[in-house]
C-alpha cells in the first residue's frame, strides 16, 4: 500500500465497512497525512490525522486547528450574496476557485458590498416596524403609561418577536439572493462578451 493509495474521506470507501487497514497504515507510516479528495462533491484537500496523541493536542487547540474561522468568514462576507453563485454553481475547488473569484468579483466589491448593506439596512427598518407595531397593538392602560411596553417583555411574549424576525427574512432573503445572483450573471456576460468579440477581431483580421 501506498500513501497515493490512501482514502479515507470520500463516501464511497465506507460502502463496505470502516477501512481500518488504511488507518493502521496511516498511524505507522503518515500519522499527519494531506489527503486529495477524488469526491467533487467534497474540499479538494483535507488532513487525516490517525495518532491519539495529535487527536488530543488538536482536540485542545481548537483557536490553531479549527477551520471554522474560514467557514464564518465565507458566511459574513459583505460580498456572499455576489460569491455564493460561484461556490455553488461552478464546481471549483482550491487555487482554481481563487482565480475565478478575483477574476469576477474585479472592481465589483463595491457594488456586491452595497447590495449587502442596503439589505441589510432594510432589515433592520422592517425588524423595528414591526417591533413597534407590536407595541401599537399591545394593550394599554391609562393608568400605567409603559403597560404595553411590559406586556412585550413576558416569556410568554418572546416566541412573537422570533417569528417577526423570520417573517422578514424570509420576505427580504429572495431579494438579496436574486440581487446577488443577477450581479453574478451580469459579470459572467460582460466577462464571455469580451471574449467573444476578441474572437471575432481576429478572425476579421486574418
Amino acid at each position: 500500500m501506498r500513501l497515493s493509495e490512501i482514502d479515507v474521506v470520500s463516501n464511497d470507501v465506507y460502502l463496505t465497512g470502516v477501512p481500518h487497514e488504511q488507518f493502521t497504515f496511516l498511524r505507522q507510516h503518515a500519522p499527519v497525512h494531506r489527503q486529495l479528495v477524488p469526491d467533487p462533491e467534497l474540499e479538494d484537500q483535507v488532513w487525516v490525522v490517525t495518532r491519539p496523541a495529535e487527536i488530543q493536542r488538536i482536540s485542545e487547540d481548537a483557536d490553531t486547528y479549527s477551520s471554522a474561522y474560514n467557514i464564518t468568514l465565507r458566511r459574513l462576507t459583505a460580498c456572499r450574496s455576489f460569491t455564493q453563485p460561484i461556490y455553488q454553481l461552478e464546481g471549483l475547488r482550491g487555487g482554481e476557485l481563487r482565480a475565478r473569484m478575483a477574476q469576477l468579483i474585479a472592481r465589483h466589491r463595491g457594488v456586491a458590498r452595497a447590495a449587502t448593506q442596503a439589505f441589510a439596512t432594510a432589515e433592520f427598518a422592517l425588524c423595528v416596524s414591526m417591533f413597534f407595531l407590536q407595541v401599537w397593538l399591545a394593550p394599554h392602560t391609562d393608568a400605567d403609561p409603559w403597560s404595553d411596553l411590559r406586556s412585550l417583555w413576558r416569556p410568554a411574549q418572546a416566541w412573537v418577536g422570533t417569528l417577526e424576525y423570520a417573517a422578514v427574512v424570509c420576505f427580504l432573503e429572495p431579494f438579496y439572493v436574486a440581487a446577488g445572483f443577477g450581479m453574478y450573471l451580469n459579470r459572467r456576460v460582460e466577462l464571455e462578451a469580451w471574449d467573444i468579440e476578441q474572437e471575432f477581431r481576429r478572425a476579421f483580421a486574418r
